[in-house]
């Protein structure tokens, strides 16, 4: 390290000294006389202001340096400053380069003993308050991001003391915050649940991962769920989020309940129901028709409908899949299913996503066999009806013939003609 000599007189450094240091202090040094020219700078300020110190000394009022909004304040102070020692020594402002860019100064003035002049250092803080504006900015948008969030947020120590909270309503948390700030988790909750916690924190701790499980707690008489995940924030302390989630396990147990009663609905149905997509992949059966089938439900998954029925109608306009490829309409037809021996009344209904694509197909048999076979007894029964009558009629005819020679073979016919009509 350099040393200042020492001056002749009573060991005080000489006026080089001061110059030496004045010239290399590493800040902006300039003296101000009392009408705020500035009749000394140093190569600092010449760095900060961009002019060189020929075109400064003598020559420039302080003034020139500091923005419009900025004088009135600085004025004052140069005034107050050399009749009143207790105007502020050290404070920020910003000052005005030659090339018109506006810095952040630090400064410090101090007035010379005995005289009106000032000495007045100056530091560039521009990178230091823009750092310092990035991290108020990114502590509001935190803080904005942390009020958003509508989930408790707690920081807890490796020990599994409570340290801090963050709630959206002060009156949601249970128990309240004076019951559990400062405290362990073994002092606020159930044992068994202090324990597990407990052990995800360490886990989220020694891995860095975030773990995640959820808990149960009685409040106000009601059973609520939660979900915890933590994440680390340092070597002694996890941030623990945790939400609701009651609302959201009441939807799903409302929604198994509510498959489950679909499920008991669809197998109860006698009629034949199974779901295929586009391609007619069955994706669904209802019991009756895997009784029918003789197979298990899970074995006619991933089966196509025309295999499993050994359908006639496959790639034809009767169809139901046919005619949804083709954009048709579809329409409830009558089908004999040789393999099984039965007629059956096919209808196919079509169920879209919320994109307005294909999501399955219904497609529902009703066994129509025992109409068929009393539609078949019925035309058997008609037609021997019609045979009776027609014999009847017939007869007569013979008799009256045999009566009448005149009209023979007249009767025959007339027999003939309302058998024809009956028809």
């Amino acid at each position: 390290m350099k040393m200042v000599k020492r001056g002749k007189r009573g060991g005080f450094p000489s006026a080089k000294d001061y110059q030496v240091i004045f010239e290399n202090t590493g800040t902006a040094i300039v003296i101000v006389e009392e009408d705020a020219t500035l009749s000394l700078v140093n190569t600092g300020f010449e760095r900060l202001v961009g002019y060189r110190r020929e075109e400064v000394e003598g020559k420039k009022k302080w003034m020139e340096f500091v923005p419009r909004d900025e004088l009135k304040r600085m004025k004052e102070y140069h005034r107050l400053r050399r009749i009143d020692p207790s105007v502020p020594k050290t404070y920020d402002f910003r000052c005005v380069d030659r090339w018109g860019r506006t810095k952040e100064v630090l400064i410090n003035v101090a007035m010379i003993p005995g005289t009106k002049r000032s000495v007045v250092s100056l530091l560039d803080i521009t990178e230091n308050k823009g750092a310092e504006r990035a991290l108020r900015e990114s502590e509001a948008k935190v803080r904005a991001l942390l009020d958003a969030i509508p989930d408790f947020i707690f920081q807890i120590g490796r020990d599994g003391t409570f340290r801090g909270y963050k709630a959206a309503k002060r009156e949601d948390l249970s128990p309240p915050p004076p019951l559990f700030l400062g405290k362990k988790l073994q002092e606020v909750f159930p044992s068994p649940l202090a324990r597990r916690a407990m052990a995800y924190i360490q886990e989220a701790l020694r891995t860095k991962k975030v773990q995640t499980f959820e808990y149960q707690l009685p409040i106000r008489g009601q059973e609520r769920h939660f979900e915890a995940r933590l994440v680390a924030m340092d070597e002694e302390e996890v941030l623990a989020i945790v939400r609701d989630i009651t609302e959201r396990r009441q939807v799903e147990a409302a929604i198994i309940r509510a498959k489950r009663e679909w499920e008991s609905t669809f197998d109860t149905i006698e009629e034949m129901i199974f779901l295929t997509d586009e391609e007619g992949m069955i994706r669904r059966v209802n019991r009756a028709t895997a009784r029918r089938v003789g197979l298990h439900p899970r074995e006619l998954i991933g089966r196509r409908c025309y295999e499993v029925f050994r359908c006639q109608r496959e790639g034809t306009e009767e169809c139901c899949l046919w005619r949804i490829k083709a954009k048709l309409p579809l329409l409830p037809c009558e089908l004999y299913l040789s393999s099984f021996d039965i007629w059956v009344k096919s209808r196919a209904y079509v169920s879209y996503t919320s994109q307005g694509k294909i999501d399955y197909v219904i497609h529902i048999y009703r066994d129509i066999t025992h109409e068929k076979e009393s539609e078949r007894t019925l035309a058997e029964y008609k037609e021997a009806l019609n045979r009776s009558f027609f014999g009847i009629t017939e007869a007569l005819s013979r008799l009256i013939e045999e009566r009448d020679p005149y009209t023979s073979g007249h009767s025959m016919g007339v027999a003939r003609l309302a058998v024809a009509i009956a028809k």
